[in-house]
This record gives structure tokens, sequence and C-alpha cells, in this order.
């Protein structure tokens, strides 16, 4: 195997993100969310860590410093890793004031929004996290008709 088919990545993936797929929705949509890379290619992610700074870097290991460590986390994500999402249903313990489209089921892609989904669900923000770190997430598609051969 050479380097390129390893560790090569998808230029249009890096630049703009790339969908992943998080679940089906009740009425056979698809839930997907558009992140970027979690690495030295994102140089945004790497200067709002340095920002964030203090939050992260601590002797302390108290409940106070692990939360303060979240919210920045999730702070940071939200400005420089995910860069979209489509069919994001409504939950039932939505917080009010979340926005979503006028007469609609789904959420609305914003940074408001974000943050309520990854406070409610911190196994989401692991999957991101995850997903952002994995290159695989970023390499080129295999075309079909190569997969036939």
């Amino acid at each position: 195997m050479s380097l390129k088919k390893k560790f090569g990545t998808d230029k249009e993936a890096i630049e703009n993100g790339s969908w992943i797929e998080i679940c089906e929705n009740s009425d056979g949509s698809v839930c997907r969310i558009r992140i970027k890379r979690m690495n030295q290619q994102n140089v945004r992610f790497h200067k709002e860590i340095a920002n964030h700074r203090n939050a992260f870097t601590s002797n302390h290991d108290s409940a106070k410093k692990i939360s303060q460590m979240q919210a920045s986390m999730i702070e940071v994500l939200i400005s420089t890793v995910i860069v979209g999402w489509e069919n994001v249903e409504r939950w039932e313990t939505v917080e009010e004031g979340v926005e979503g489209f006028p007469q609609s089921k789904f959420l609305e892609y914003n940074a408001k929004n974000v943050r309520a989904a990854l406070v409610e669900f911190p196994d989401l923000l692991d999957l991101i996290t995850a997903q952002a770190t994995d290159i695989t997430t970023f390499q080129e598609k295999v075309k079909e008709e190569e997969v036939k051969n």
C-alpha cells in the first residue's frame, strides 16, 4: 500500500468538511453533520484551542474544571469543526428558544442549536470528536466503478 492510499485525503473534504451520518429519523431521512478535521490541517482549530488554553490546562481535577473543559471544547467545535447539519429532528427535551424552521420538525443549523444538541447528548460530542480525528472520514471515497472491478 502506498503512502498516498494510506494517508491521502480529499482536498474538498479538508477545506469544506465531510458529511457524517448520525442516524435515520422516523420519516426515513438521514441526520447528517458536516465536520472539519481536528488536526494540523485545521489552523482555526489550533488557534481556538490556544485561546481556550486555560480551560484545558490545570492541575485541578474538580467537577467545575471538567465542566469548564467540556464547555470550552463545545465552543471550539462549534467555531472550527462543525460546519453544517441537515435533518436534525427536534427532541422532547429541547429547550425553549432553540430555533427551527417555521412549521418544521427539523432544527436550523446555527451555533445555539448545535450547542443545545452537544450539551443534551454528550455521546454526540464524543462521536464528532472521534470522527473529526479519524483520517478515513476525510479520505477520497472509492468510486462505485472501482468497487465493481
